[in-house]
């Protein structure tokens, strides 16, 4: 877990955000997602390895900071439906 958690701080202090539900990069393009199961992901380079994080995780982060990674935390949504990462949802 602590590898996955440096993963999203790294993307929100790059300036990686979600936005309506969609991932916008530090340049102010949407980026593509891709699924895992039925769970949107995205990737960008870290450490020069490119890392793939859950849309939902960044937007948990955004929105809670560091408490999503506290023990037991999951980020869910509302209305059970995984593709919709709008801030409302999470």
């Amino acid at each position: 877990m602590k590898k996955n958690k440096d993963n999203i701080v790294v993307a929100y202090e790059k300036g990686y955000r979600v936005v309506n539900g969609k991932v916008i990069s530090p340049s102010g393009l949407e980026l593509s997602v891709h699924y895992a199961g039925n769970r949107p992901r995205f990737r960008i380079r870290n450490e020069g390895r490119c890392v793939n994080m859950y849309v939902s995780r960044l937007a948990g982060y955004q929105k809670f900071g560091d408490k999503i990674f506290e023990d037991d935390i999951y980020v869910c949504h509302i209305n059970g439906n995984p593709n919709d990462n709008n801030e409302d949802n999470i």
